[in-house]
């Protein structure tokens, strides 16, 4: 097989949702929930985060993890070993995904809506 041939096609996360269902995310990512269960297991960059209702939940840089594991896997070939040493060398040359500065505006527009709704009470 071409190696073009075995390219998975691009995912498209929609951009508002902050979190993400397990249904959704098995849709978006076109793998299996089954499979997204076990690779919560198999890579620990996938944190699991449940609910209250103790249902999962993904956020936007799960899907892409998920994305990035699904194209090493289909696309490389390479086995689960081989994909969390290559995620772990990619995280160890990365900067921080999370640049703290970038949240601010994120946490004043809170505050904003918190007060907003403090006040409709």
């Amino acid at each position: 097989m071409a190696p073009d041939e075995r390219r998975t096609p691009p995912v498209d996360i929609p951009l508002k949702k902050l979190f993400f269902n397990i249904g959704e995310v098995s849709e978006i990512c076109e793998v299996p929930a089954h499979t997204l269960r076990k690779w919560e297991k198999d890579f620990e960059q996938l944190k699991d985060l449940k609910r209250s209702s103790n249902r999962r939940v993904y956020t936007q840089d799960d899907i892409r993890t998920i994305v990035k594991i699904r194209e090493l896997i289909q696309d490389k070939g390479l086995t689960v070993e081989g994909v969390r040493k290559h995620l772990s060398q990619s995280e160890a040359q990365s900067p921080s995904s999370i640049d703290p500065g970038a949240l601010e505006p994120v946490i004043e527009e809170l505050e904003s809506i918190r007060k907003m709704l403090k006040t409709s009470d």
